[in-house]
């Protein structure tokens, strides 16, 4: 998979910058596709590390390029603001969410939610891949189509998830 900038030109080198890209997804016997992606460039590792693949349409007034706009401006809004020390999964308003903890002992709530789940979906499922991939056990980012909760340290997902090679784009 690749992930291509989309309208940036160059990233911080000093600073972990969360931004929507491009990924090629490929699935096999079918035609590769352009999804939107949150992507992380970590400077530390000189690596972009994909976290979610917004290919679902579930949200009608949110197509997944809004979508993919909207959470990645989260994430870098919650990571500057130092309160992206943790993922984990919640609820709100009586849907399933992922959210953004300073602490474990934090709930989620609207006021630290990062995105929604598809409503059916588990949301510990997500935390528990996204867990997988900081450990090395899977390379492939959350895509979303798809009990306890369960807490995914950010500095370590940033440290050891699996990159992506970049392709510089100037267009959008």
């Amino acid at each position: 998979m690749i992930v291509v900038q989309s309208g940036r030109n160059e990233l911080p080198s000093d600073r972990v910058t969360f931004y929507c890209g491009t990924m090629i997804h490929r699935e096999e016997g079918r035609v590769s596709r352009k999804i939107p992606a949150t992507v992380a460039y970590v400077p530390q590792r000189r690596v972009n590390v994909p976290i979610v693949a917004w290919q679902d349409t579930h949200l009608l007034a949110w197509n997944p390029q809004r979508r993919c706009e909207a959470v990645s401006s989260k994430f870098q809004t919650f990571y500057e603001d130092g309160r992206l020390n943790y993922l984990s999964n919640g609820e709100n308003n009586g849907y399933p969410i992922i959210c953004a903890l300073l602490e474990k002992q934090e709930t989620c709530s609207g006021e630290n939610q990062l995105f929604q789940i598809r409503e059916g979906s588990k949301p510990e499922d997500v935390i528990v891949r996204l867990k997988k991939i900081f450990e090395g056990d899977s390379s492939k980012p959350i895509y979303q189509n798809s009990g306890d909760r369960i807490y995914v340290p950010m500095s370590k997902f940033l440290e050891n998830a699996p990159s992506v090679e970049v392709e510089t784009s100037t267009s959008n």
